[in-house]
Order: structure tokens, then sequence, then C-alpha cells
């Protein structure tokens, strides 16, 4: 199972498959015939908290340091984090992996 489940997730972060592929193969082989891969996402997407403290602790150490933000999320999470959270005012510059690509 992992083996399989990480030649998916390689595919969606490598760019070879989209998103909607992604979650569509995700809910495939995991036999989830009663949930939709719009729904699976979405579930995925509302699952991130970012810790208000991280959050206050960024927002110091900018003020006395050059900030970076280097992180692997999804480009669908990497969404969902910058408009949640604003996220672009708490690091001077920001390196997602899928944006990379």
């Amino acid at each position: 199972m992992g083996e399989q489940t990480k030649k998916i997730q390689k595919m969606y972060y490598s760019g070879t498959i989209n998103s909607r592929e992604f979650w569509k193969q995700v809910t495939n082989f995991f036999g989830l015939t009663h949930v939709s891969e719009i729904e699976l996402r979405n579930a995925y997407l509302t699952s991130y908290t970012i810790f208000p403290e991280m959050l206050e602790l960024a927002i110091i150490l900018k003020q006395k340091y050059k900030t970076l933000l280097l992180s692997n999320l999804t480009v669908e999470m990497v969404a969902e984090i910058e408009t949640k959270y604003s996220i672009k005012k708490y690091f001077h510059t920001l390196y997602f992996q899928m944006k990379l690509v």
C-alpha cells in the first residue's frame, strides 16, 4: 500500500498529474466510493491549522532577522494558507516546493 500511495503522491508533486487526477486516484486507491474527490480535497484543506503562537513568533523574528518559509505543501494547501492566514506578511520570502517544480 505504501509504495502505491508514494507513487501517486510523487506523480502529483512532480506535476505528472493534476490536482483533480491526484484526488481521483486517491479515492479510487482507498475505495472511497461514498466520498467524492472534491469532498476529500476539501476535508484535506480544512484539516490544516497554523498555531497562532507560531505566527506571533514569526512576526517577532521577522523584525530582527531575514525570515524564510520553506514548505512542501500541495498547490491547494498553499493557496488555502495564503488566503486564510495571509502568510506573506509573516516572512520576507516564501518557497513552496510545488511552485518551484
